[in-house]
C-alpha cells in the first residue's frame, strides 16, 4: 500500500521525502540469489523489471507491468559459486544454467504480477479491474490508448522551422546508434534530445554522443537530418579480418561496459554462443549479412551478471593470428572486448579458429 501511495504522488508536489521513497522502491526491487543458504547475488532485476522505465511512466505500469517495488528469492543448489563466494563462476555450464533459472524467475514474476499485483492495485485505488486485459485496470487501459495515440501522432515526418497545428514533429528513439545523411559530416554516435526542444509547436532537436570519447556533438540535427547505423561485414569488417568460424563457440569473453557518463567502465564476463545469423530485425536488410557467408562470423555474448543484456556481434578475426580480432554490435558500434585471458579453454579455441582461417585462405 506504501509502495502505491509513493508511486501515485504527484510529482509536482511532492516533497523531498516522497521522492527519496520513490527511487528507494525502485533500487530495492529485485530478486536475492542463495547457494545452499548462503546469499549470493542480491536484489538481481529480471528481465520485467529491467525494463527502461522512464518519467512519463504511470504508477500502473511501473507496478502492473514492470513489478517495481516486488522482491522474492531463489533458493538453489546446483550452480557452482565463484572462489569468492559473493558470485556465481563465469564458466559456460553454469552461465547457461543461471540464464535458464533467470529466464524461469522472470516467469514467475508474471505470473505473480497478473493475479496479485494488478487485483491489488485496483482495489487500492478504486479503479475497476479489466478482465479482458489482467495487465491493466479500465481507467490505466484508456490512459494508454491515450498515449498510444499521442505516439502514432508523433512519428509524423517533421519540416523545417515550426510544425503546423494537428501536425506533430517526427520523433527520434533515444540512444539509438545514427549518423548523419550527409556523407560529408562524419559523427556517428547514439542519440539525445537536446533540453528544451520538443515542447508545443517546436521541432525536436538531437545531438550524438560522438564515439569514441562520448562527447556530445557540437552540432543539432532534426530527426529528418540522421539515419540509423548498421553493420555490413563488407564494408565494415576491417582489413586482414575474416568472419570468425563457428569453432568459437563456448569460449569466454570480456566486454567492456561504461557504468555512464562520468568515464568510469567495467569488464563484464560473457559466453560466446554461435548464432545462425544477424539478429531477425537487422538481418533482413542493409545487407547486414553480406559477405558473411551466411551465419558465419555472427554469435551471442550470454552475460553472467545481466540475462537481460545478451546481445548478437560479429566477431572477426585474422586468420593465424589469435590475437588480432575484432567484435562489434549490429548496429556497427565496435566492443571494447577480449577473450579472457585467465581462461586456457578459450585460448584453445581462439587458437583453432585461427588456424581454421588460415588452412581456408
Amino acid at each position: 500500500e506504501e509502495v502505491v501511495q509513493v508511486l501515485t504522488a504527484a510529482s509536482s508536489g511532492e516533497s523531498a521525502i516522497a521522492g527519496e521513497k520513490r527511487l528507494l522502491a525502485a533500487e530495492e526491487t529485485g530478486i536475492f540469489f542463495y547457494h545452499k543458504g548462503r546469499m549470493t547475488r542480491a536484489l538481481v532485476k529480471l528481465k520485467q523489471q529491467a525494463r527502461v522505465s522512464g518519467a512519463t511512466h504511470t504508477a500502473a505500469y511501473r507496478l502492473t507491468t514492470l513489478g517495481v517495488g516486488i522482491t522474492g528469492f531463489v533458493q538453489e543448489n546446483y550452480l557452482v559459486q565463484h572462489h569468492t563466494k559473493s558470485e556465481y563462476s563465469p564458466s559456460v555450464g553454469t552461465i547457461e544454467l543461471l540464464h535458464q533459472l533467470l529466464e524461469a524467475a522472470n516467469r514467475k514474476l508474471l505470473s505473480f504480477i497478473k493475479p496479485r499485483v494488478v487485483q491489488k492495485y485496483c482495489a487500492l485505488t478504486g479503479v475497476a479491474f479489466d478482465k479482458i486485459k489482467p495487465s491493466a485496470c479500465i481507467g490505466f487501459s484508456q490512459g494508454l490508448a491515450a498515449t498510444m495515440r499521442a505516439a502514432q501522432a508523433a512519428h509524423a515526418d517533421d519540416s523545417p522551422g515550426r510544425v503546423a497545428a494537428g501536425s506533430p514533429a517526427r520523433r527520434l528513439e533515444l540512444d539509438v546508434r545514427m549518423r548523419p545523411v550527409d556523407r560529408n559530416d562524419a559523427s556517428v554516435g547514439r542519440v539525445e534530445l537536446v533540453a528544451g526542444t520538443g515542447l508545443g509547436q517546436s521541432l525536436p532537436l538531437y545531438r550524438l554522443r560522438l564515439e569514441p570519447d562520448g562527447a556530445l556533438s557540437a552540432r543539432t540535427y532534426k530527426a529528418r537530418e540522421l539515419e540509423p547505423t548498421v553493420f555490413d561485414p563488407q564494408r565494415d569488417l576491417p582489413q586482414l579480418l575474416m568472419p570468425a568460424p563457428a569453432v568459437l563457440d563456448g569460449s569466454i569473453a570480456q566486454v567492456l561496459w561504461r557504468d555512464g557518463q562520468d568515464g568510469g567502465a567495467s569488464w563484464y564476463t560473457a559466453a560466446v554462443r554461435r548464432a545462425w545469423g544477424p539478429p531477425s530485425a537487422i538481418g533482413g536488410g542493409g545487407g547486414s549479412g553480406g559477405g558473411s557467408g551466411g551465419g558465419e562470423g555472427w554469435f551471442v555474448l550470454q552475460y553472467l551478471d545481466d540475462a537481460d543484456s545478451d546481445e548478437h556481434v560479429f566477431v572477426g578475426l585474422r586468420p593465424g593470428d589469435a590475437a588480432a580480432h575484432a567484435a562489434f554490435r549490429p548496429d556497427g558500434e565496435r566492443l571494447q572486448w577480449r577473450f579472457d585471458p585467465a581462461d586456457e579453454p578459450t585460448a584453445v579455441l581462439v587458437e583453432a579458429a585461427a588456424a581454421q582461417l588460415l588452412r581456408a585462405f
